[in-house]
């Protein structure tokens, strides 16, 4: 009698150390499912724009051209400003650029830039060229000449930069080599040279 209590008692704890350990995995399954649920990152919104992002490349297909003469006297007639737009669009031309090019003539700056206001398509190149006396003869130089190109509409700056018409360098692999048997430049030579230049360096914005 009591062998046989003794093992119904062992059996009765065992069962009750199995429904224990049922219980526990029930009871953590339960918490496990009632885990909280972390939402998706929300998707960026405008102001979050990669700051790696490059503009569109502006591409000029019509342009507008004007020029103004500096000089050290008030006054000075020549025809350096058809002669510079001339020269600047035959050479567009020779590099095989086909869009309209129409010459504005003289104008300021200051006139260039309300010009430019006033397109709607068409950009303005203006071109300033510097004419200095040099001796008492009345000769003249051509120091440099500037240019500009304005959008339409803003009248905002695309490219600007300067040319020396007397510095007829070559530059090859970003070095200066000397030009060889130079001759001299008159002054309407110089203001071609200049013309050429910008022409030149104007060259990758217009098609």
């Amino acid at each position: 009698m009591n062998l046989f209590g003794a093992v119904e008692s062992k059996s009765l704890r065992c069962l009750a150390c199995v429904i224990a350990m049922l219980l526990v995995c029930l009871h953590v399954n339960g918490q496990s499912g009632r885990q909280k649920t972390i939402p998706p990152p929300a998707p960026p919104t405008n102001a979050t724009v990669d700051k790696g992002e490059t503009k569109t490349p502006i591409v000029i297909t019509s342009l507008v051209a004007a020029a103004e003469i500096v000089h050290d006297a008030t006054y000075l007639k020549s025809n350096f400003v058809d002669i510079a737009l001339d020269t600047c669009f035959e050479t567009l031309k020779d590099m095989r650029v086909a869009m309209p090019l129409t010459k504005a003539g003289k104008l300021t700056r200051k006139l260039a830039m309300e010009r430019a206001k006033r397109e709607t398509d068409a950009y303005v190149l203006w071109v300033e060229i510097r004419v200095k006396d040099v001796g008492v003869w009345g000769d003249r130089t051509i120091p440099y000449m500037d240019y500009v190109i304005f959008a339409p509409q803003t009248a905002e700056v695309v490219t600007e930069g300067r040319v020396e018409p007397n510095d007829r360098d070559v530059v090859i692999g970003g070095a200066k080599v000397p030009t060889v048997n130079k001759k001299p430049q008159g002054d309407t030579g110089q203001v071609r040279t200049g013309a050429r230049k910008i022409a030149v360096e104007i060259r990758d914005w217009v098609r």
